[in-house]
Formats: structure tokens, sequence, C-alpha cells
């Protein structure tokens, strides 16, 4: 009740949340879905327990909760507004917690900077868990906050804390990161003896109720991280891909280099490739953060905010090294968040100085929105970072005559969504080449995939080419092919589709 009595200027908040339908709504139903969306959909529609004890890379509280929505919408275009609605809510309370501990300002700023960052309108979109994740750690970091505060309900609020953390654990491994890194700013605090922290007892009440009520987690958590080991050739966390996970801030995975480039471009590629957005966005940032520091400092707020923005990652980091996972920028989403409010509050620490500076906090500003209007934009518009449009794909092979022919598909992540969209498709996935890296293997992986063509195939064919570097990561089954007369037809976001006689197959 405290949160919502500070709530004064509702009017602004609302046109934020009519602005966040408006863009959904335009937006929402724009891409294909992407390979974790359809295998989320089946697990929601199959039986339950399939359902929690599934090789995933989550714990099932998202399934269990989309479950519930398509149980009452009963369309599957509905799971991607159970996301978004997530995420406006989301919005509308990172305001609320901020409007609690500073004042109106600020906390517009704030929410404004979160609501149309490209990271957290990515995942607000998607049929995942990601968009429920940031969710819990909004909840988890602003009970936080207050309970740290000297408020009178403080108690209440590490409570509160102590549950939205459980149920964060509940919806991603990961999300333990989160009190983990409280946790460390709560220690940082206590020993420079903060007036306002937690009693210790009450921190360790609620650190070993957190671990009790998280212990069936662990029963998944074996089962899940063997999964995301098997899945591909790890790839732990760099500086380069800790640099990426901050510029995704602005990006969203839509300015610079997209993903496929930055799987098959060389590190020197795509550093050029991005550097121009990285010179911007650190330009507008690095003013803002320092002088954030500040004003964070005043309030006590900046060992949690800093926590939160560096712990998760290194932590993550030395996990995926050990268990042999490869590291995601997904797994931190909610990092926009943190982010937000430490912007939000440089933006009013640089307001309060001249004229002259507050023009250059305005100008800042612009470039950021303007940064995120073009991120934004080129997700939806821009081929190179679209989702891999399947739907198109099996839209042409419909309107082809030739219904029987099989279809063959180079990698793995696209069997799933083409099966979702053309379940009537004669679908055939190519066995992947080149994974073993040695040049004598790749010959015989290549002699493997043309004779399972060739026994498959009748006179004629299609292949569905996408994520080369997943299934054909040196092109050696695409150049054999092309030599032969393969022929490519369409080209849709992310896919390159190919049309192909089996006689030419049959050529030395």
């Amino acid at each position: 009740s405290m949160i919502l009595q500070n709530m004064k200027h509702w009017h602004s908040i609302s046109i934020l949340v009519v602005a966040l339908l408006l863009l959904n709504c335009l937006t929402i139903d724009q891409q294909s879905y992407f390979v974790d969306e359809v295998d989320e959909l089946s697990f929601s529609k199959g039986p339950i327990w399939d359902a929690i004890w599934m090789p995933d890379s989550m714990p099932p509280l998202f399934n269990l909760t989309l479950r519930g929505w398509l149980s009452i919408f009963h369309s599957d275009a509905s799971g991607r507004w159970l996301s978004a609605l997530i995420g406006i809510v989301t919005v509308v309370v990172s305001f609320a917690f901020i409007n609690a501990i500073s004042d109106f300002k600020i906390a517009m700023i704030t929410a404004c900077l979160f609501a149309f960052s490209p990271l957290q309108l990515y995942f607000a979109q998607l049929i995942r868990g990601y968009s429920l994740m940031t969710f819990w750690a909004v909840l988890c970091i602003g009970c936080f906050m207050i309970s740290n505060s000297g408020h009178r309900w403080r108690n209440r609020f590490w409570v509160g804390y102590v549950l939205t953390s459980v149920c964060g654990m509940y919806t991603h491994y990961y999300f333990s990161m989160i009190p983990i890194s409280l946790g460390v700013a709560w220690l940082w605090s206590y020993c420079r003896k903060g007036p306002n922290t937690v009693r210790w007892r009450v921190f360790v009440v609620g650190y070993v109720a957190m671990f009790l009520l998280t212990l069936p987690v662990l029963a998944l958590l074996r089962i899940d991280f063997q999964f995301q080991h098997d899945m591909r050739t790890p790839r732990p966390l760099s500086l380069g891909a800790l640099v990426y996970t901050y510029f995704s801030y602005y990006s969203g995975y839509a300015l610079g280099p997209s993903q496929l480039q930055i799987r098959t471009m060389s590190a020197s590629a795509v550093l050029r490739n991005a550097l121009p957005w990285l010179l911007i966005s650190s330009i507008i940032s690095i003013p803002l953060l320092y002088r954030g520091a500040f004003q964070l400092i005043k309030i006590r707020l900046f060992a949690p905010v800093f926590f939160l923005t560096t712990v998760p990652l290194l932590l993550i980091g030395i996990v995926g090294a050990e268990a042999g996972i490869t590291y995601n920028v997904r797994f931190v989403s909610w990092l926009a968040f943190p982010i937000s409010v430490w912007i939000g509050f440089g933006c009013r620490e640089l307001w309060e100085e001249s004229r002259r500076i507050r023009f250059i906090v305005c100008a800042a500003i612009a470039v950021c929105f303007g940064l995120f209007a073009l991120a934004n934009y080129q997700r939806t518009n821009d081929a190179r970072y679209q989702i891999e449009d399947t739907r198109s794909v099996v839209k042409y092979l419909r309107a082809d005559q030739r219904r029987d022919c099989p279809v063959f598909v180079v990698s793995d992540y696209m069997v799933r969504p083409l099966n979702y969209y053309g379940p009537e498709l004669r679908l055939l996935e190519l066995p992947e080449i080149g994974k073993q890296g040695k040049e004598i293997v790749f010959k015989e992986e290549l002699t493997t995939a043309i004779q399972s063509m060739e026994s498959a195939a009748t006179d004629e064919f299609w292949l569905v080419y996408s994520r080369a570097f997943h299934g054909d990561p040196i092109g050696l089954l695409l150049q054999y092919l092309e030599k032969r007369g393969l022929e490519k037809r369409r080209t849709f976001a992310g896919i390159e589709l190919y049309f192909g006689k089996r006689a030419s197959l049959l050529k030395d």
C-alpha cells in the first residue's frame, strides 16, 4: 500500500502502458515462432509430468503458467501476449518501486528506459520464461531495496524478497545469481555498518528459508544442465561476450552484427562491425553511469546495483566453464532493470547541474531512445535480425505443386518450427557435418548425408538451409550440392530455400 500511495502521477504511467500495448499490437505477431517457443508450446500441451521432467534449460514454473493461460484462451497466438502482459506489469512495478525509494522523475525515466530497452522488449515477446524471470527479478530487487531503506515495514518486504527469490528460482536456474549478488551487497553494507541494513538474524533466516524452499529445483538441475551441455560445443564467457551483454541493453541483438554474423565472422570483423554502435552507446552511458553512482551512493543503493550488474555475469561464466554450458545473454535478460536504474539516477544527478549540463543530459537521453527505436524497428523489419521466417517458407512450399517432394533441413533448429507450421510436409533432418573438426571426418559425414538424401529423395527435393554454423559449419554440404546443380529459389529471413534433383546427387 505504501508503494501505491506514492504513485501520484498515475496518468503518466498509464500513457506508458498504452504505448507498450500499441507497440505490442503492431509487432508481436510479425515474426515466426522461434524454435524454443515451439518447444514451450509443445510442452504445455503434453502431460503435465512430462513438462516438469522434460530436459530443458529452465525449471517448469513458466510452462505451468503458460499451460493455465492456454487453457483459458485456447490459442497459441495468445502465448506471446502472456509474456508481453507480464512485461508491461513488470514496467509498472519497476516504476512503483523506484518511486517509493526516490521520486517521480527518476521513477519515470527508469520505467521508460526499462520499458523500451530492446533487450527487455525482445524477451517480452517470446513464449519463454525470460519475461516471467524479469518480473520476479524486479520484485525481488525492489523488495530488497525497500527492506534495506529503513522503512518501518522492512521486515515484510524482506519476506517478499525471500518469496519472490524462490519464485524466480523456479523460473530459471540462473536466477539464483540475483539473491547471491544481493547477499554480497548486504554483507558489504553490513560490514560498513550501514544504518538501515536488515539485521543479520533476519538475513540468515531469510536465506536459509530460501534455500530450503528451492531444494526441489535441485532434482531437475542435473537433467537440464546435462541437456544444455550436450546440445552444442560449449562456448564459455569471454571478454567479447561480456561486452556484448552490456551492449545488448541498447541493441537487443538488432544493432551491429546479427547473431548469425557473430557465429560466422572473425572476432576482428565483429568488432569493426559493432564499433560505431559501441562508441555511441559508450559515449552516452559512461557520463550517466558515473554521475548515477554518486546519486546511488547518497541513498545507499550503489552496492546492490553495482553487484547486480557485475557479479551474476562472472558467476555464470564460472558455472558455465565448470559445467561445459554455453554462455548466453538471455541468462541475464533481467539486467535491463538495474542498468535502467543506474542510468535513471545519473540523469537526475546531471539534471540538477547547470543549464548547459541539462542540455547534454537531454541530448544523451534522446540519443539513447534513438538507439532503442532503431534497434526495435530493425528487430522486426530487417531480415538480418529477424527470427527465421519458417512461416513464410511453409507458405511458399504449400503453394508449390510438388507436395510429395522431401524437404531436407540442414539444421535441427529448423525442423521443429517447420513442422509446427507445416505438419504435412515431409521433413528430413540431415546429419551434422563438421562437428568433429577433422577434414577426414568431414568427408565421411558428407558421404553419410548425401547417402541419406539419395535414399529418401524422389526425383526432386527441397533443401532448407539455415544456421549453417550448427549443421554445416564450413559449408561443405552446400558447396557439394551447388556444384551438382542445386538452385536457390527464395531467400527468407534467416533461411535460404534450394531446389534440386535426385539425379544430380548420383553424379561423381
